[in-house]
């Protein structure tokens, strides 16, 4: 018989860039960066983390909805214990799952 095991993925998260997220699912609200990390990988299929305006959350399966945008615009900082911002008002700090 095969076995099928979870999705077990470690950290630390490879940032991407900072993006505008185009269409897509809808941001949810998160207290923490780690806490969208982990929401996002809690979903096989997601491939990505967005984390924007500092606390609102995107989970993506693929890069087609991020264009890219300049780095100065992912000015809003995380919580404790992440070095990256977190988004900014128009842009999307974007990791890699």
């Amino acid at each position: 018989t095969r076995k099928l095991c979870k999705k077990n993925k470690s950290y630390p998260i490879k940032y991407v860039g900072c993006y505008v997220t185009k269409g897509g699912q809808p941001p949810s609200s998160i207290s923490s960066a780690m806490e969208c990390i982990s929401a996002c990988n809690a979903d096989a299929n997601n491939k990505y983390a967005a984390i924007t305006k500092g606390n609102q959350c995107i989970c993506s399966a693929s890069f087609v909805n991020f264009v890219m945008k300049g780095s100065n615009d992912c000015d809003i900082p995380c919580d404790t214990g992440f070095t990256r911002n977190c988004g900014g008002s128009n842009a999307s700090s974007v990791y890699k799952l």
